[in-house]
């Protein structure tokens, strides 16, 4: 019988730890909309994962094209191929010549934690697991689920930090060239290598094939440690220069005339700016969605902390201290304004973490 049910009930973390603890054989299947992904267990670990967004693609191919290992022609013999051995696309591609084994083993360890990256933020959806026999087609070692999960959590943690200053994969980076590269990793190597001045964050996410997340992270060191430099924030989009100068003279007198408005408002003998702009007013923002904002992002983090605790020590904690204690958080994640505090209780395998207004 499929072991079926909704992400609202049953989180995703915790179905795919039930199937890996049980050592199931099958694939479990998560569906979000337009979304689906498909992880593969044999004996409860994993052997694949796949994500799209049903479309007639398939995606480690398309990640292969995209970093220019392969062209689209190639990919086409190679699923006609496939469809003639059913062998795996990575396998056939690799005998062909086309691409090295360390592609192949880039590319599907990065979809991997692609993929789970993209689930374990899911919060609606189903799941079902199917009971069906897998087979092992390729020789790529996969991390067992608990270090995935570690990872990718962490992942999910850092990211925000990280869209603060890549802000755009359409920014362009310049190597500074007196800097010495023997002190680089391999991968930090290899994304220095792409960074000529005119590859985008995207072009060089498709070719490293290390994903979005770890990309992104090397380049913010690389940026930190002084050897690249930002070239462009965004990429050139060729604009009628007629029509430059009208909407700059638009904005200027928008601009103007906000500033007259508002030092008339200053003028009357009004409660202003409380009276016509109530969100400056304390009493407003505590009711305000940018509020409610705050206090789910920090209940999110501690969820997320949660879990982390719970994989490398079997349990939740007694208290929120424990995540401090074992250096899963600091002391200002559990700061939320000069009004609010937050609440935890444990009970069993069980918690409740809630941000409430102090009286």
């Amino acid at each position: 019988m499929a072991l079926e049910g909704n992400i609202k009930e049953f989180g995703v973390a915790d179905i795919l730890q039930l199937v890996s603890q049980q050592q199931k054989t099958g694939i479990l299947l998560v569906d979000k909309k337009e979304e689906k992904a498909e992880i593969y267990f044999l004996d409860g670990q994993i052997t694949e994962t796949r994500v799209s967004q049903r479309k007639a693609t398939e995606p480690l191919g398309e990640m292969f094209v995209k970093a220019k290992l392969i062209s689209a022609d190639n990919l086409k013999r190679a699923l006609d191929k496939q469809k003639e051995t059913y062998g795996h696309l990575g396998q056939i591609l690799l005998q062909d010549g086309l691409i090295s084994k360390d592609d192949l083993e880039k590319a599907i360890q990065t979809q991997a934690y692609e993929t789970f990256y993209d689930i374990l933020q899911w919060r609606d959806g189903s799941y079902r697991f199917v009971p069906e026999k897998i087979s092992i087609d390729h020789d790529v070692p996969i991390p067992g689920l608990e270090s995935i999960l570690l990872d990718v959590f962490r992942m999910i943690d850092e990211w925000p930090d990280v869209k603060k200053v890549i802000t755009s994969f359409d920014m362009v980076f310049d190597k500074i060239e007196e800097k010495n590269q023997a002190e680089l990793y391999p991968d930090e190597t290899l994304v220095y290598s792409l960074i000529d001045g005119k590859n985008t964050v995207q072009e060089i996410i498709n070719k490293d094939l290390l994903g979005r997340f770890t990309t992104c992270k090397i380049l913010v060191e690389l940026l930190q440690q002084g050897y690249i430099k930002l070239i462009s924030a965004k990429a050139e989009k060729k604009v009628a220069r007629a029509g430059i100068p009208f909407r700059k003279a638009v904005g200027l007198f928008s601009y103007v005339g906000l500033i007259i408005i508002l030092y008339l408002l200053f003028l009357l003998p009004t409660r202003f700016p409380e009276s016509v702009l109530p969100v400056l007013n304390p009493k407003y923002l505590e009711k305000s969605y940018l509020q409610t904002y705050f206090k789910n992002r920090i209940i999110q983090k501690l969820e997320k902390a949660l879990e982390i605790f719970r994989l490398q020590n079997g349990g939740y904690p007694e208290s929120l201290g424990e995540l401090i204690s074992a250096g899963i958080l600091q002391d200002n994640d559990l700061q939320v304004d000069d009004y609010s505090s937050v609440t935890y209780s444990k009970r069993g395998d069980f918690y409740t973490v809630k941000v409430e207004r102090q009286k």
